[in-house]
């Protein structure tokens, strides 16, 4: 079992990737028309451009990254998740090493084969993925927490799950 914590996810970001992905995405997804895909693009460059934040009485802008408390943070943050992970966990070299995955935005838990090579190996490969995400890795044959769930391997590949606090 691995866990694994992207560190500080939404500022570090670079704003033309995460603007690029965001668009591809919506071009792929086929739902909208470019003109309205142009438009939605155009006013999230215009909100990362313009991040700006109070800290002890002195206002600073953001030069990259996306401020967390902006209402479309979480949504922005999971399509660059979405398009890294497709391209590195499900479609990657490791798509057929990982036998189950799960990610909640930047929280990432999955279960590798036993066979597979070394997880010091895999985890070099994934934090030189890209070069803006940073990654803190656990791993554990027995117990992981994912979360506020404790996940424990029981014998015959069984687990239990426990919510902790």
């Amino acid at each position: 079992m691995v866990t694994m914590d992207v560190q500080s996810l939404f500022i570090v970001i670079p704003n033309g990737v995460g603007l690029e992905f965001l668009c591809q995405y919506l071009k792929d997804d086929g739902v909208y028309d470019t003109r309205t895909i142009d438009c939605l693009c155009f006013l999230v460059d215009i909100i990362l451009e313009n991040n700006s934040f109070m800290f002890e009485q002195c206002i600073y802008k953001q030069l990259d990254g996306m401020a967390m408390g902006t209402s479309c943070a979480n949504s922005y943050a999971n399509l660059v998740m979405a398009k890294w992970e497709k391209q590195h966990i499900i479609e990657g070299t490791w798509s057929e090493k990982v036998v189950f995955y799960r990610r909640f935005v930047d929280d990432l838990f999955l279960l590798r084969e036993r066979s597979s090579t070394n997880l010091q190996q895999f985890l070099s490969d994934i934090s030189r993925s890209t070069h803006f995400l940073k990654f803190t890795a656990h791993s554990s044959n027995k117990n992981a927490e994912f979360l506020d769930v404790s996940i424990t391997r029981k014998n015959r590949g069984e687990f239990c799950t426990e919510i902790f606090h």
